[in-house]
């Protein structure tokens, strides 16, 4: 071999042991291969809760992004709109059944909602008082955001006085009609004005005039001017002038927000007298009621009858009565427990500056007579009855032969056709005229004097003598509505009989009750978005409330699992 051979040998041999040293450097030594093992189960401690995870609650239809229910406040929702719910009283407990007899009340179908608010717009704490019409008497309040109402009403025009705090109060005409629902809304945040003159008929300014407006009272000036500076603006706001010796004027009028109506002019006319006499004594012991009507139903309405009509007056005897429209021709309607007016009404043409005489004869009349007496069989003195018919709206038409247009003609009472009460003497006795025509099945209801204890029986039209005995009054009962599924929170809203309760917010799991709801048969309504949904009452035939009741509302995906931020931004709420 040669010398130049063996050093090339040399040379590949030292360049293979280098690589070999790097390669050692820098890969290691090989580990030894190891088995194959599972992986290692870490587990939490039992005692550790499960850490919370947000979910996605919105519903298929409604859902979007970043749509989710903070998880630990009960109260919080994404359901952007309240269900409502509704309930009507169909058919009260305790009172007397007969076939094909209509339940008590059947006609009070009118329905009133309205709301009272404040100078920013919150609501007031008010009274509402039907202070006349058929209604007369009832009684109504707001709730916390100055919302109130009744669906269980009278038809005809009514007379309503709100009550506020400090000065809001207000005197308004509301039209109710059957089945039908009226608005009074009334909002102290832009009262108006009012003014104007007071005149007699020559146009000369009549003064020291007393102007009622809206429930507020001023005296006209010299020049017969007056101003009302601050009215709660709205609809027939009643108006009425009098003074002594001239007929009292009304009108109803409008007062818009923020503005004066500066062109109110009202016109005194010289006024007439009327007597009203009842020469015969005959009935029950008391006064009879005078009812006087324009006989012409179709005129305009320019004067307050309600403020002199109804009236007592003690049969045998006779009554003056000052400042009536002259020019008018009125019709004088009596009506005595025990007694009929023969014809059934007077009728007369009231002139300037004259007084004219009706008189009333009465008859005596079928009677229905009765003894109220406690389970033991004692009497019960001051017990109070009532005789009624259970349509009152159709009894009354059917006497006078008039349409439902006639109680709209003039603020009017309810009428003894269509109810009478009495007092029972201290023989516990109660006498009542019969109407056996206009009502032939009555009913005939007393309560004790304590309030405690009730008794009806239905009548009919052969039926003279009643024996009512008392039993104790059922108790109030409760109703639990249940929304089955819920996850989150749920606003409701409700009313029982029109009456508006505070809208709530009802936590996931919780249901909705109602206590000392009076027994008898009810129906409930829901609604979700303007929509019905379905309730345990589904057919319509209503459900008993005696003791604690439960119904079952089934909500519609959307009322469970919300809406999502947009939706719920378009809907006036806070995501």
């Amino acid at each position: 071999m040669g010398r130049k051979h063996k050093f090339l040998v040399v040379g590949c041999s030292l360049l293979a042991l280098l690589v070999a040293v790097l390669w050692w450097l820098v890969v290691g030594p090989e580990a030894p291969p190891r088995a194959l093992e599972e992986p290692p189960v870490v587990q939490e401690p039992a005692s550790a809760p499960a850490a919370p995870v947000a979910q996605d609650l919105q519903s298929p239809d409604d859902r979007g992004a970043g749509g989710s229910v903070p998880v630990g406040d009960p109260l919080h929702t994404t359901v952007a709109w309240p269900v409502k719910l509704r309930l009507e009283l169909v058919d009260p407990a305790g009172l007397a059944k007969a076939p094909g007899v209509a339940s008590l009340g059947s006609s009070a179908s009118a329905r009133l909602a309205g709301s009272v608010l404040g100078p920013e717009g919150t609501g007031l704490p008010a009274r509402v008082r039907f202070a006349a019409g058929p209604n007369e008497g009832r009684l109504l309040t707001t709730n916390s955001a100055g919302k109130f109402g009744a669906a269980d009403l009278y038809p005809g025009l009514s007379v309503v006085e709100v009550d506020g705090p400090g000065d809001y109060d207000v005197r308004r005409e509301v039209r109710l009609r059957s089945g039908a629902e009226t608005s009074l809304n009334l909002g102290f945040g832009m009262p108006g004005a009012a003014s104007g003159r007071v005149l007699d008929r020559d146009g000369k300014p009549v003064e020291s005039a007393a102007v009622e407006l809206d429930g507020q009272l001023q005296y006209s000036a010299a020049d017969g001017s007056f101003l009302f500076s601050n009215v709660a603006s709205g609809y027939d706001v009643v108006c009425t002038v009098s003074k002594p010796g001239f007929a009292a004027h009304f009108e109803l009028v409008t007062i818009a927000a923020r503005q004066t109506n500066d062109r109110l002019v009202f016109t005194l006319l010289a006024a007439a007298a009327l007597d009203v006499e009842i020469p015969e004594r005959l009935g029950s012991p008391g006064e009879a009621m005078v009812v006087l009507m324009n006989a012409n139903a179709a005129a305009q309405r320019r004067f307050p009858w309600r403020t002199v009509s109804p009236f007592k007056l003690q049969p045998g005897s006779r009554a003056h009565l000052e400042g009536l429209p002259a020019g008018t021709r009125v019709r004088v309607y009596v009506f005595h427990a025990g007694a009929l007016a023969r014809p059934s009404y007077a009728e007369v043409n009231l002139e300037e500056g004259q007084t004219q005489l009706a008189v009333v004869h009465l008859d005596p009349a079928p009677v229905v007579v009765g003894t109220v007496r406690t389970q033991d069989g004692l009497v019960a003195p001051g017990a109070r009855v009532r005789l009624e018919a259970p349509d009152r709206v159709g009894s009354t038409l059917a006497y006078f032969e008039e349409t439902a247009l006639f109680l709209e003609t003039e603020v009017l009472p309810s009428f003894p056709m269509g109810l009478q009460e009495a007092v029972a003497d201290h023989n516990g006795r109660f006498e009542f005229t019969a109407y056996a025509k206009q009502a032939p099945r009555r009913y005939v209801v007393a309560t004790s004097a304590d309030g405690a204890e009730t008794g009806s029986v239905i009548i009919g039209p052969e039926d003279q003598v009643v024996n009512l005995v008392l039993a104790p009054r059922r108790a109030s009962g409760s109703l639990k509505v249940e929304f089955p599924g819920r996850h989150q929170a749920l606003e409701v809203e409700c009313t029982v009989r029109g009456e508006p309760r505070d809208r709530i917010v009802l936590p996931a799991g919780e249901a909705y009750e109602l206590a000392d709801l009076p027994g008898g048969t009810w129906r409930l309504t829901a609604t979700w978005r303007g929509q019905e949904i379905p309730v345990s009452d589904t057919a319509g035939r209503g459900f008993l409330v005696e003791g604690s009741t439960t119904q079952v509302v089934r909500l519609p995906q959307g009322a469970i699992d919300g809406q999502d931020e947009d939706t719920l931004l378009r809907a006036g709420r806070r995501p």
